[in-house]
């Protein structure tokens, strides 16, 4: 854990160095910043205590970042993530609402969305943003994790064409999604 906790100092040291020796410009600083702390903070080595400290100063640099260069999707993405992650959960879900909103979509940005309401148990308001951006999401399928775009698929309240699915099986004739399926009928979300 030292030797990770001491690359990620390391390469801090190393971006601000390139910075003051104006090797880099201001946005450059800004964003390798993002992506380090936004590794770091991924990382799992961090205490409740740390992560916050990084946390939180993320959350200053990708707003700063944002004002210099507001189509970034990357870093519209994490933002948002570490809201989430900040439990934030609220700021989350309007974050991702007004990106989509603007016309910032990525899968990325569409998961975590959904993640967002998921997570805060707002399963109708879900459904409707599937199903809603659902043909947008469709555009973005091969990008996504099958298991991922399933799921969506299913929130959305499309049908899933069980015989072109590879999870079928030939002895059985069921597949994965259409078990999936049933299991989250039955659920009461």
């Amino acid at each position: 854990m030292t030797k990770i906790e001491q690359h990620f100092l390391d390469r801090n040291m190393e971006l601000e160095k390139r910075f003051k020796d104006n090797k880099i410009t201001n946005s450059e600083y800004l964003k390798i910043q993002i992506l380090n702390d936004d590794e770091y903070l991924y990382s799992g080595i961090l205490d409740e205590i740390r992560a916050e400290e990084v946390r939180l100063r993320s959350l200053k640099t990708c707003k700063k970042y944002l004002l210099l260069h507001p189509d970034d999707l990357d870093i519209r993405f994490i933002l948002g993530r570490m809201f989430l992650r900040h439990g934030q959960s609220d700021q989350a879900v309007n974050w991702f609402e007004e990106c989509i909103h603007k016309g910032f979509i990525s899968p990325k940005i569409y998961a975590w969305y959904f993640e967002c309401m998921y997570q805060m148990g707002q399963f109708k308001k879900l459904r409707e943003a599937a199903a809603l951006h659902f043909e947008e999401i469709n555009e973005f399928k091969q990008v996504f994790q099958p298991d991922v775009f399933e799921v969506i698929r299913i929130w959305a309240g499309q049908t899933i064409d069980t015989e072109q699915e590879s999870g079928s099986d030939e002895n059985t004739g069921h597949s994965d999604s259409r078990v999936f399926t049933a299991v989250l009928k039955t659920e009461k979300a």
